[in-house]
């Protein structure tokens, strides 16, 4: 593909994307997109797809010039231009401006694209966006990963040393764990996330603590280009005393292991209730 052809790819499909996730947030239905029933899902699903990854920068710098004038007026609110003259004043405010949409377009990314997963904030300027602004986010499926792995450190903490890389474990299934008198029980919904497995001690029994998770017909493949995402190598994290962690590896081999019959989804079922 020439390079005049792989631009006008990027913008015809950054485009699409910005008008869907706008369209998303303020609750408009696309005739074209809703012609069968399947057709929002299947594109949520095209999206999170490690082929189909549009770099960030593309998306915002299409934003930045783009955008609605509706919610440009809530995003820059009273942000001016003083004319084309370049102030200090002038160039601080163009920076507010480009730092605010693009901090819009990740909420809006986020209420899209982690829609089922977890409650997200409804208040845009919540902790958890700020941490993703100020993070350098690569595409959209990197957005995710950021998002789950900033949760599980926010609610568990998180210690360098409180594994050991090297250390191997055996998963006994759902059932197992039953006849070795452990509880299964749903976690609770706003702590954090699908990531956010625990083990704890209960009043008569160990219970492991597991979030639910809405399966629909993109969930499989969402998990399985996270995993494949972590598996080519997940960025280096800004500290560098902090080493990249596979969440959603442990996860689905977790997962893996412990629903491996049907047994297990009727144990699981039934005490997750």
């Amino acid at each position: 593909m020439k390079d005049e052809e792989m631009v006008r790819m990027l913008l015809h499909d950054g485009c699409f994307i910005i008008k869907h996730l706008y369209n998303f947030v303020l609750g408009y239905n696309e005739e074209e997109l809703y012609a069968t029933r399947w057709s929002p899902a299947q594109l949520r699903i095209d999206l999170g797809m490690l082929e189909n990854q549009i770099p960030l920068f593309v998306l915002e710098e299409i934003f930045y010039h783009l955008t609605p004038r509706k919610l440009q007026r809530k995003i820059t609110r009273d942000v001016g231009d003083d004319g084309m003259m370049i102030t200090p004043q002038t160039f601080q405010r163009k920076t507010m401006m480009r730092q605010r949409k693009r901090h819009k377009l990740l909420v809006m990314a986020m209420w899209y694209m982690l829609k089922g997963w977890f409650v997200l904030p409804e208040d845009e300027s919540d902790e958890l966006y700020k941490f993703i602004a100020d993070k350098e986010v690569h595409h959209l499926l990197h957005l995710l990963h950021l998002a789950h792995a900033h949760l599980v450190k926010q609610q568990q903490g998180h210690d360098k040393d409180d594994d050991d890389a090297k250390a191997k474990a055996n998963i006994v299934s759902a059932a197992q764990l039953r006849g070795l008198g452990v509880k299964i029980s749903k976690a609770p919904t706003k702590r954090g996330g699908i990531l956010d497995v625990r083990l704890r001690n209960g009043l008569l029994s160990p219970v492991l603590e597991v979030p639910a998770l809405t399966v629909d017909q993109g969930t499989v493949q969402l998990l399985q280009n996270l995993v494949a995402y972590e598996q080519q190598g997940t960025p280096p994290p800004s500290n560098d005393d902090e080493h990249p962690r596979d969440y959603f590896t442990t996860y689905a081999f977790l997962m893996y292991n412990l629903v491996s019959s049907t047994d297990d989804i009727a144990n699981g079922s039934h005490e997750t209730r």
